[in-house]
């Protein structure tokens, strides 16, 4: 099996922490959010993209599609048209979920700023706002 090859880009801010966060507060968020994935995931094949789950620059990267719409982005012309399509729509339901705090941590994480922002590590899904009961 051919190694993955990671996207010369990196992160700005943690997908994955936000996303995770998201799946926890609004029931709808994977219902749009998946089809998306395996759309990413099937015009990675078709481009040659081996795509691990385990890719990224440490272990709770776990799961992350950064490096492979960063490769689809850099070979695929098919993927910069719709991701310009479905990315602000994308980018406009997700923003309001995570607050501004929240949104923060994913920014020091993903410079190296700070230590991981998972409690459970990254497959802990079923996170809720602050104060609020659990």
């Amino acid at each position: 099996m051919p190694q993955p090859e990671l996207s010369r880009a990196g992160c700005s801010s943690c997908t994955l922490y936000l996303v995770r966060l998201c799946y926890g507060r609004a029931f709808w968020f994977p219902l749009f959010r998946e089809p998306l994935v395996l759309g990413m995931k099937l015009l990675g094949r078709l481009h040659g993209i081996a795509y691990a789950a385990v890719e990224g620059p440490n272990k709770d990267c776990k799961g992350c599609l950064r490096h492979l719409k960063n490769r689809l982005k850099e070979c695929s012309p098919v993927f910069v048209f719709l991701n310009g399509l479905a990315n602000p729509v994308f980018n406009r339901l997700r923003d309001p979920l995570p607050d501004k705090e929240e949104k923060r941590i994913a920014k020091d994480f993903a410079s190296g700023n700070c230590m991981t922002p998972f409690k459970e590590g990254p497959s802990a899904v079923h996170e809720t706002r602050k104060g609020s009961p659990q």
